[in-house]
């Protein structure tokens, strides 16, 4: 009997924590595993359960001649006990307005990131540019989820403040240009899994000495998309870049060879 309410609990703790209208929980949803996703399901649907019990309590509080309980279990009658009867549809109903006070909460989720984006949207207020303030804000939350000092925070900021940054792979490969695109978590994975970067230049590191040498120069290429995808776990380090700094510090402090030469004798009257 009981099944008809612990169903519809988890089906509501679901609802809640797998919506991708719920940012700021579903970005978070990666972070929970095997029984500890499982608990914060649970936890949810307790949430929505114990919502529906307050609901069903107040209704009846403020309209007392509403017997949907005893309606219902003259409608099912599914045993001679009229007791037990009751219980039942009282378990039915519960059920019911557990799922559907998520459901109503989700909708509720989705219209406030609308207004938030409609509010925040300064130009024409159309459907794409509605559209582009709602990736404003989950990229914001986004933010949010980052680690400070990591390459996460660091290909974000490079995302909002159209910053340059130098990517090194581990196949010494080098890229120096803007991020574009930063993948969002899902249920099972968090953010950062791909990165998508605007190159103005690249090149490789040296074999032997890992030195910086460009090959490739993209600014002339400004109507083509030379947007390079590439995996996080590929990267291998990443900084920030300034042309000017790097044209001062490249290779400033290689040591001069040195030669096994005589020096040559100087002649004439100054001869010592």
């Amino acid at each position: 009997m009981f099944a008809l309410l612990i169903i519809p609990l988890l089906v509501s703790g679901s609802l809640l924590v797998s919506s991708p209208h719920n940012i700021r929980l579903f970005f978070r949803l990666h972070r929970y595993d095997g029984q500890l996703l499982y608990m914060k399901v649970a936890t949810y649907g307790f949430y929505s359960c114990l919502a529906a019990i307050v609901a069903a309590y107040t209704i009846k509080f403020i309209c007392p001649s509403l017997t949907f309980a005893t309606w219902l279990s003259h409608l099912i009658d599914g045993s001679s006990d009229p007791k037990e009867n009751r219980i039942t549809s009282w378990l039915i109903l519960l059920s019911v307005t557990t799922v559907g006070l998520a459901w109503l909460w989700l909708q509720y989720c989705r219209l406030r990131l609308y207004i938030a984006a409609w509010l925040i949207t300064h130009e024409t207020k159309d459907e794409e540019s509605i559209n582009f303030s709602k990736q404003v804000i989950r990229l914001n939350e986004l933010g949010r989820l980052l680690s400070d000092g990591s390459l996460g925070q660091l290909f974000f900021d490079s995302a909002t403040e159209d910053r340059l940054v130098l990517v090194s792979l581990k196949c010494r490969k080098v890229y120096v240009g803007t991020v574009n695109m930063i993948s969002e978590p899902n249920e099972k994975q968090g953010p950062n899994l791909e990165i998508s970067i605007s190159p103005i230049m690249s090149g490789y590191r040296d074999k032997d000495t890992l030195r910086v040498l460009f090959s490739n120069d993209y600014n002339d290429l400004e109507e083509v998309d030379t947007s390079v995808i590439f995996p996080l776990s590929e990267v291998s380090h990443a900084s920030w870049f300034n042309m000017d700094i790097h044209e001062q510090v490249d290779n400033n402090r290689e040591p001069k060879p040195v030669t096994n030469r005589k020096a040559k004798r100087k002649y004439g009257r100054n001869r010592v």
